[in-house]
This record gives C-alpha cells, sequence and structure tokens, in this order.
C-alpha cells in the first residue's frame, strides 16, 4: 500500500496548494519607479555606444539589473517605469552641439592629452536644465509617474554622478541642484556611463552620504559625530563602518578587494540609536571583493527599523528622526521638510495624505490619514468625514419577453457608489409583439409604443439624480434552472413563465456564491474520490495477479 498512500498524500498536498495564495518572502520596504534616459547620439547611421562600446540596450539592462539586484537585497524596489533614448549630441548654451562624432572620437581614442583635456572641459559646460528643456525629459519623467530619473550617458557629456533636478531648489547629492519648472517634483537623478557598467551603486553610494550630511546639517555636534560620522568615518572621527570609497578594512582608496579581516561596527550601526557595541571580523569575502558588492554589503547596515529616535539640533531642543534613514534617503522633498523642521520644531503647520472617500452610510462618508508630514509638524485638523448622500449603480437582467404591451426586467445587482450615481432604475417600458427587442441594447426599429422618455438601458443609465433603494425581485425560489444560472450565468427559460427568471439579486449574491462554492467543492471531491477508489482497485487488481 506504500505507492497508493504516497500517492494520495501527492494528491491531497497538490489540492491544498492550488488554493493557497503565494507571497513574495520578503516585502519591499520602499518601492520606486525609474524613468531610464540613454543619451547615443547617431551619425551617419552609427551611434557613439555600438561603435565604442556595444549594444546600448544591453549595456543599459546590464547596469540597471546590477543595481536593482543590489537594493533588492535589502528591501528596496525599484521598477523602469518607462525609457527613452536622446540619439543626437545634446547643445551647450552657446546652441553648438557638445561634440561631433569626430570631436567625440578623440576623447575616447587616438586623441592627444590637449584633445583629452579639451573633452574634460567640455563636460563642466553642460547645462542640465537646457538638456531636460529640448528633449522633454521631465515632462515624460511626469507621465511616467516616476520617482527618479537615471540617465546613462557616453563619458564627458554630463559632468555628475548623481544629482537633484526639479521645481524648487532641492540640495547637492554629489552633483548640483538644478531648479527646472517642467519637473513636477524633486527628481534624484543617477548618471552612470556607458564605459563604467558598475558603478550606480557606487555613485548612489555618493548619493547617500550627502543626504545624510545635509540631513544632520543643523544637528548637533555630539549627535552627528555618535549616529552618523563614527560609522562613515566623515569629520574626522574613526572609520566604524565603512563608506563608498573605503571599507573599514581598507589599505587605500577603493580597496574593495581586500581579503584580510578587519573589524566593523555595520551591525550596531543598525541598532540607531541604542548601540550595543556590537562588531564582525570580516574580509572582502563577505562582499565579493568588489566594488557592487561592498556598496550592498555598506546599505545593508544603514538605519531601517521603524518609528522614531529622539536627537537634538544645534540649538539643543530635541526632535523626533525616523529610525528608517532611507526614508530621507529616497525622498529628497521629506529629506528639505526634516532639515526645515531642525531649524522650527514644533512650528510647521502639518499636512495629511488620506485614503479615498468611503461609501455613504448614514448620510456621512470617512476616509483615514495614511501619512502626516512634514516630519515634526504641529497644528492642524485632518478632515476625515463629510456629509454626503447614498447613491447607487444598477446592473440588469435583459428585458423579459413583451406581455400585454409591457416588458420587465429586474435588477440583479445594486451597490453603493460615491456621488453622483444613477437616477431611478427603469425597470418596466411598453412594447409591441410585433416588434419586441428582449436584449440588452437599444433597437433603432422598436415599436412607437414604447415610452419615449424611458430609454432601454444596457448595464446602467447614467445621471445626477439620486435614488433610494430599490428592491423590485420578487422572492426567489432556488431550481435547477436557477443553480445552472448561478453556477454558469447563463439564463434558462422557464417552462412555467414566459418571462426568464434570474435568481441573482442585491439580497440573494450570498445564497449564489454559496451555491457555487457547494457545487465546485462537491465536483473536486467526487474528483479526489473517484482516483482514491480507482488506485485501491488498481492496487488490488495488480495484488490479484499476482
Amino acid at each position: 500500500m506504500t505507492k497508493l498512500r504516497f500517492l494520495q498524500i501527492a494528491l491531497a498536498l497538490f489540492l491544498i496548494l492550488s488554493f493557497i495564495p503565494t507571497f513574495k518572502l520578503h516585502a519591499a520596504s520602499h518601492s520606486k519607479k525609474v524613468f531610464a534616459v540613454g543619451i547615443n547620439p547617431v551619425e551617419n547611421g552609427q551611434s557613439v555606444v555600438s561603435k565604442f562600446w556595444g549594444n546600448a540596450t544591453q549595456i543599459e539592462n546590464t547596469i540597471f539589473n546590477i543595481a536593482r539586484n543590489g537594493f533588492s537585497q535589502i528591501g528596496i524596489d525599484y521598477t523602469i517605469a518607462d525609457r527613452m533614448t536622446v540619439s543626437e549630441f545634446p547643445t551647450l548654451p552657446s546652441g553648438q552641439p557638445v561634440f561631433n562624432m569626430a570631436s567625440y572620437t578623440k576623447c575616447i581614442s587616438g586623441g592627444t592629452p590637449q584633445d583629452i583635456q579639451n573633452c574634460d572641459n567640455s563636460k563642466w559646460q553642460f547645462d542640465y536644465s537646457k538638456f531636460f528643456d529640448d528633449f522633454g525629459i521631465c515632462t515624460a519623467a511626469n507621465n511616467a509617474n516616476a520617482d527618479e530619473i537615471w540617465l546613462v550617458t557616453p563619458p564627458y557629456i554630463g559632468k555628475f554622478e548623481s544629482f537633484m533636478i526639479g521645481p524648487y531648489q532641492g540640495f547637492w547629492i554629489n552633483g548640483e541642484a538644478v531648479v527646472n519648472s517642467s519637473c513636477n517634483k524633486l527628481y534624484p537623478v543617477m548618471g552612470p556611463t556607458y564605459d563604467r557598467q558598475d558603478t550606480l551603486l557606487h555613485n548612489f553610494g555618493h548619493r547617500i552620504e550627502s543626504t545624510i550630511e545635509y540631513i544632520f546639517s543643523n544637528i548637533s555636534d555630539s549627535d552627528r559625530n555618535s549616529h552618523w560620522r563614527r560609522f562613515s568615518g566623515f569629520g574626522g572621527q574613526p572609520l566604524g563602518c565603512g563608506n563608498t570609497h573605503f571599507p573599514a578594512n581598507y589599505r587605500f582608496d577603493y580597496d574593495y578587494g581586500n581579503t584580510a579581516f578587519g573589524t566593523f561596527s555595520c551591525p550596531d550601526w543598525k541598532n540607531f540609536p541604542n548601540y550595543t557595541g556590537a562588531t564582525i571580523s570580516v574580509g572582502c569575502n563577505s562582499w565579493g571583493c568588489n566594488d557592487p558588492g561592498w556598496e550592498t554589503f555598506w546599505f545593508s547596515y544603514i538605519p531601517s527599523s521603524g518609528g522614531d529616535a529622539q536627537i537634538y539640533n544645534s540649538g539643543g531642543l530635541p526632535l523626533n528622526i525616523k529610525k528608517d534613514w532611507w526614508y530621507y534617503i529616497l525622498n529628497p522633498s521629506e529629506a528639505i521638510n526634516f532639515v526645515n523642521y531642525t531649524y522650527n520644531p514644533g512650528v510647521i503647520s502639518c499636512n495629511y495624505n488620506y485614503t479615498s472617500w468611503g461609501i455613504c452610510s448614514g448620510g456621512t462618508q470617512s476616509r483615514s490619514v495614511t501619512e502626516t508630514y512634514p516630519q515634526g509638524c504641529s497644528g492642524g485638523t485632518p478632515l476625515l468625514t463629510q456629509n454626503c448622500t447614498v447613491c447607487y449603480k444598477y446592473e440588469y437582467t435583459p428585458w423579459g419577453n413583451c406581455s400585454n404591451g409591457v416588458q420587465k426586467r429586474f435588477i440583479s445587482k445594486q451597490t453603493e457608489v460615491l456621488c453622483p450615481g444613477e437616477g431611478i432604475a427603469s425597470l418596466e417600458r411598453n412594447c409591441s409583439t410585433n416588434n419586441v427587442n428582449t436584449g440588452n441594447t437599444n433597437n433603432p426599429e422598436a415599436s412607437q409604443n414604447e415610452n419615449p422618455q424611458q430609454p432601454e438601458q444596457s448595464e446602467s443609465v447614467e445621471t445626477n439624480e439620486i435614488n433610494e433603494p430599490v428592491n423590485v425581485l420578487p422572492p426567489v425560489s432556488f431550481t435547477v434552472e436557477d443553480v445552472l444560472y448561478a453556477l454558469f450565468g447563463i439564463p434558462i427559460q422557464k417552462s412555467d413563465s414566459t418571462e426568464v427568471s434570474y435568481p441573482v439579486s442585491y439580497s440573494n449574491q450570498l445564497n449564489q456564491s454559496l451555491i457555487r462554492i457547494m457545487v465546485i467543492l462537491a465536483a473536486l471531491g467526487g474528483i479526489v474520490i473517484s482516483i482514491i477508489i480507482f488506485l485501491y482497485k488498481f492496487e488490488g487488481l495488480k495484488r490479484f495477479k499476482r
């Protein structure tokens, strides 16, 4: 009986697992959408990227995938919302192209030292605001509902590894803050290049350093040194964990491949602000001995827990700061709000984000606050309720047969909706037995006896009138036809009536659902029992033959 029992268990597990929903094992703590832009000028049928480095799309995908995979390991989900390719050389403020193919070639191969110096000088003339306007990049990013822009360029086109652009002044993130009114928000812009495919995480590391330095700009020296600089080594403090260029076991700049073990205080950084002195002793094997691996390792220890902690501003006033520093790193507007709060704690008025309004019940509808911002705000009262009028949307059965000059239909479903809803339900109309439309669409050839004030409705009539609940269905008694309709949605003509009966109403949807569930479960049970009986008989037949 071993085989039979194994098959029974396998079948039971299969049926059970079929009904269990799947979930992500590690839900992302932050999700961000990226608008991706590639600058790949084309001249005489040849593109810059294909001439010097290969297939632009493949390189971009490699750059994005390395970064996205690194972030996914620490619970940050980046998705590419949309993409754009710029296939011409951008122009400088003078109106002249920053390069043409001949002058750019000297930057990459065959150029003199003076040519290379000229190329480096040219990139500092690059105007990001003009470039974004010339190619509509902010508008495209707005339309994609993006949170960030990742701009991949050939080297010497563009000047920053990361910068910020938006409708108001941002802050330095290892690149300038550009004001451009075409952007509807502050966009952090990452600037990897086609010739260095693994550097986006490195660039992001400098963005992190700049952002944390910014949010701690008006924090007491004691808190700044205790919570940031003693782990990063900035401001002359000991290098406890590391930073973008230096792991704690470094021998020199960019020493990501040192296999020698060193003492790292990274695990204690995650305990912010309640440190325990925890350390680890590791070498580069813990992060793969390469730049992207180190950056991901370092990112994973940046404080990211829930709730707030108390620190003090430079004037000694207490402040609340989120224990999740990624909130500020990934949301530049919130970093700005926090810095403003450090100068005026408890003075900034609160703003609120809400859920959608709920269904109107008893003349009132409500909603909840999803977020209060900026951090440290005070005052203000969220609007959580408002008066309303109950509105409904109706779904109908098809028109019945014409009987005594009248066709009828019923409401199959009545749902409360946000106003405006629908007007008075249309349940009867005049008809002619010579020309009857029993479907769900208007018939332009319908009888002139039909009421012109009451047009036929296929699903519902959209009006601004408000309607009270309508209970028009006769009492429902289930028959075989009713069950077939409930299961398969097929109207069945009853033999004892000239009209079609539909057992689906606002008050009987639960009955319909229960019927479906019961019949489906019964069918599944029958299948399982049949398989088990067959296997028993099959096993018994084999034993009989032996």
